[in-house]
């Protein structure tokens, strides 16, 4: 894939706003453990941030977003 199609994704998934951040949050990584893979020089926090989901802190995995305890 090209930056062409990570900025395509970015946005498309900035349309979903209305959704829970956490849980834009969680997917956003995850997605972004996959393009990476893809692609080694893929840049998860330039990702994040046309997703409009960056919160400042570098995560490099999805593993590593604390647990929610919902109970």
């Amino acid at each position: 894939m090209t930056r062409k199609d990570y900025q395509l994704i970015a946005s498309a998934f900035a349309l979903f706003n209305y959704l829970d951040h956490s849980t834009r949050y969680f997917i956003a990584l995850a997605l972004a453990d996959r393009l990476e893979e893809d692609n080694p020089r893929f840049d998860r926090d330039i990702f994040l941030k046309a997703c409009d989901l960056w919160d400042g802190k570098r995560r490099t995995r999805a593993s590593q977003v604390p647990a929610v305890n919902n109970s």
